[in-house]
């Protein structure tokens, strides 16, 4: 619970970044300066918490997943 907390201002960042386009975790990365990994992370834990949806679009290396503000 304590991790989830240190990560709230990171989820409140990449809440802010994401918009009604879907991105690739990737690009949520680039623009809130984390890894792309820990954007993938962060936005599969706002998916849970219903904060953040998930679809798939067309990446460069075929489907990727997108993500969007709910």
């Amino acid at each position: 619970a304590k991790k989830r907390e240190e990560n709230e201002p990171v989820k409140v960042a990449i809440l802010e970044a994401l918009g009604d386009e879907p991105k690739p975790a990737s690009e949520v990365g680039v623009e809130v300066e984390i890894s792309t990994s820990k954007a993938s992370a962060m936005l599969r834990q706002l998916v849970e918490e219903g904060r953040a949806a998930v679809t798939d679009i067309k990446g460069k290396k075929g489907k990727v997943k997108g993500y969007t503000v709910v």
